[in-house]
């Protein structure tokens, strides 16, 4: 949490600390998961990379699927639409899985 906080710390550091920061108060119900997810969501917009998007937008995902007001489906559309333009399997599998609960991925979904 301290690394989440810090602001002293590299954007490429704090980022993952911000999304599992992010995921957990929302999963928990705790407050903060807005503040938590704006700044990733930040962080992640100004690097551009794929590597830092898909995270912040798995996360934006599974918020809408709880339905957390803080979610935005579109920023998780548009960067799942970015991992299958590159063929990224990890983001095209992890958006997709989020994204079909919507009807909106083009993966198929399996059910074990």
């Amino acid at each position: 949490m301290k690394l989440a906080q810090s602001r002293s710390t590299t954007a490429v550091s704090r980022l993952p600390a911000l999304v599992v920061l992010a995921r957990l108060r929302m999963r928990r119900e705790d407050p903060g998961v807005g503040d938590a997810l704006a700044e990733a969501t930040t962080l992640a917009r100004a690097t551009g990379g794929l590597r830092r998007l898909g995270p912040v937008a798995a996360a934006h995902a599974e918020a809408a699927w709880l339905q957390r007001e803080e979610a935005d489906i579109g920023f998780a559309k548009t960067v799942y639409a970015q991992a299958l333009a590159c063929g990224n399997t990890r983001f095209v599998s992890e958006l997709g899985f989020w994204l079909g609960k919507f009807g909106e991925s083009d993966e198929p979904q399996t059910h074990a």
